[in-house]
């Protein structure tokens, strides 16, 4: 399993962490970040491989609106 921590707040913590979706992982119940703030953060980080995963993300934000 990756984790990703931050060192400093790239983003305003409060208002992303009433967005964030509470997900079971293994038995424990975490805040995961929402799709869209998730997009943002790797729109500003602007990386290669970023991008290729903003791709993704959009792709798995259309499935959800479709259901």
């Amino acid at each position: 399993m990756v984790l990703d921590l931050f060192v400093r707040e790239p983003f305003p913590f409060k208002e992303m962490s009433e967005r964030a979706v509470r997900m079971d992982i293994g038995g424990i119940t975490v805040p995961v970040c929402a799709i869209k703030d998730l997009i943002a953060m790797k729109q500003k980080a602007g990386r290669a491989k970023d991008l290729e995963d903003i791709k993704y993300l959009q792709g798995l934000l259309e499935t959800k609106h479709e259901d």
